[in-house]
């Protein structure tokens, strides 16, 4: 026999087999795909159920002889070929169910092929395990579509039902899969129940409003985003700067709740609602403390594979109590599994700010940016990598900007540590100096061009747990050089505690 091995993917759209077997002369195995594609799996029914004991290998193959005296039993090997597969049809069906069973996926497309070329297979049975291998390889709607077509003369197959809803839950398609677990609930079953139970719950849950909350404890040593230049010279002159325009220091927390609720439409369409409101207090330096209230209605389609968001917002925010931004725009989002554990994100937002503040309102205008990044997810680890484009075109042109950024990160959880790191490398151009006639060419006498680097780690562990809040401590770091340094050079080192809580 061939040695077996189960495995389970996690990542975002992993969908595995959950471990039920009936007797194997049903032919239908009982297999319970997972209900999402974020790697969360149901709880699993009790092995082994009445009547539906694992079958052995020596259910499969003959026993060797029992041992005599002290000598070790002597391991007996059968090689089987194609001819010897084809005629024994019933142990080609074993071998067929425990393959699909154990998810040795290459091994039962062999076997399948081998079993589809007998004149008298039983085309139920070929069919589901058909099924199986397309859910398996990702093409989830071919594999639905094979069941239907299955159920359409054999309504009564009770099991391809529970594996159609559990496939139309991993297929982003709730109410299809809804109005199958429902039919059955009647069924005796106690597996059945459970598995349907479970799925409905599941159907809620992703209904639901979902909250998070957010809270941290910071210290920054340049709150104002300022240059650390004293003096400046400019026009042939020597300025010396207040102390306000020196980078400030502060500490305080940060705070942040959302909700969001998502209701499905028919087939993969779904309507959800954002909202978020978020702030920092400085308890020694007030006058920056920021408030913002983030709200986003969105459309979105999305199957096993893909998933497609498109949402209109709006966002205010005050500083010092006091209204200072207001910005809306509209943002897209798609993300595109390439295998079982790698997927491609492309974000496309189009954003315009306009400030209240007189003074601030050459910064009003439209910001693009373009964001792509490929993911890869492990059982405990997660890289990434990319790229983001930004357009920023103000109403006044030596304020605008074109700027690039190569981003990677890497995260990974052991027992009792976790550690997540980000990094960037930026370069930011402007369009133009400042005019001979504007009153700031003295300082501005050539078009900017900023470099920056910036990097973030966390660490925590994962065993310190309170009502579910983990703490983590933060450190991040961002550099910037620029062609005009006295300005625009800077520096800024964060240090904070953060915890976080979803439910």
């Amino acid at each position: 026999m061939p040695s077996f091995q189960n495995r389970q993917t996690v990542q975002n759209f992993s969908d595995g087999l959950t471990d039920i077997m009936p007797d194997i002369r049903t032919l239908i195995l009982p297999i319970f795909l997972s209900l999402t594609a974020a790697a969360e799996t149901l709880p699993q029914p009790p092995e082994p159920l009445p009547g539906t004991a694992r079958p052995s290998e020596n259910d499969l193959l003959p026993a060797a002889p029992p041992a005599t005296g002290r000598t070790a039993p002597a391991e007996r090997t059968v090689r089987l070929d194609e001819t010897d597969l084809k005629n024994n049809p019933s142990l080609l069906e074993g071998l067929l169910t425990q393959a699909v069973y154990r998810r040795e996926w290459a091994l039962a497309a062999d076997l399948l092929a081998v079993y589809r070329s007998l004149p008298r297979h039983d085309r139920i049975l070929a069919a589901y395990v058909r099924g199986a291998l397309l859910h398996q390889s990702r093409r989830t709607a071919q594999a639905i579509r094979l069941y239907r077509d299955i159920l359409n003369g054999h309504p009564d197959l009770h099991y391809i039902r529970l594996n159609l809803a559990q496939m139309l839950l991993a297929d982003k398609q709730p109410r299809e899969a809804a109005a199958e677990f429902t039919r059955l609930q009647t069924q005796p079953d106690p597996a059945i129940q459970q598995a349907t139970a479970h799925g409905l719950a599941e159907i809620r849950r992703q209904q639901a409003w979902r909250t998070d909350l957010s809270a941290q404890y910071e210290r920054n040593n340049n709150i104002n985003n300022a240059s650390s230049a004293e003096v400046l010279e400019a026009g042939g002159r020597t300025f010396r700067k207040n102390p306000e325009s020196l980078p400030q220091t502060a500490r305080g927390i940060y705070y942040g709740i959302s909700a969001e609720r998502t209701l499905p439409l028919s087939g993969h369409r779904k309507l959800a609602l954002t909202a978020r409101l978020d702030g920092r207090h400085y308890r020694d330096n007030r006058r920056y403390g920021q408030t913002a209230l983030y709200l986003a209605p969105a459309y979105r389609y999305e199957t096993r594979n893909t998933a497609y968001r498109i949402a209109p917002f709006v966002r205010h925010q005050w500083l010092d109590g006091r209204r200072y931004l207001q910005s809306h725009g509209i943002s897209q989002n798609l993300n595109i599994a390439l295998n079982n554990r790698s997927q491609s994100q492309t974000a496309l937002t189009v954003r315009r700010d306009r400030y209240r503040d007189a003074d601030l309102r050459g910064y009003n205008g439209r910001i693009i940016t373009l964001l792509q990044t490929l993911v890869y997810n492990g059982s405990n680890r997660t890289a990434y990598g990319g790229i983001a484009l930004t357009d920023n075109r103000m109403q006044k042109d030596y304020l605008s900007s074109r700027e690039w950024d190569l981003h990677t990160g890497w995260a990974r959880e052991w027992p009792q540590l976790g550690i997540s790191v980000h990094a960037a490398y930026g370069r930011e151009q402007y369009r133009a100096a400042p005019g001979p006639n504007t009153a700031v060419r003295i300082f501005y006498p050539r078009r900017r061009r900023d470099r920056s680097v910036q990097l973030d780690v966390s660490v925590w562990k994962p065993k310190w747990q309170y009502a579910g809040f983990t703490p983590k401590l933060n450190f991040s770091f961002r550099r910037t050089k620029s062609n005009m340094p006295t300005f625009y050079s800077r520096n800024r080192k964060q240090v904070y505690i953060s915890v976080e809580k979803s439910f």
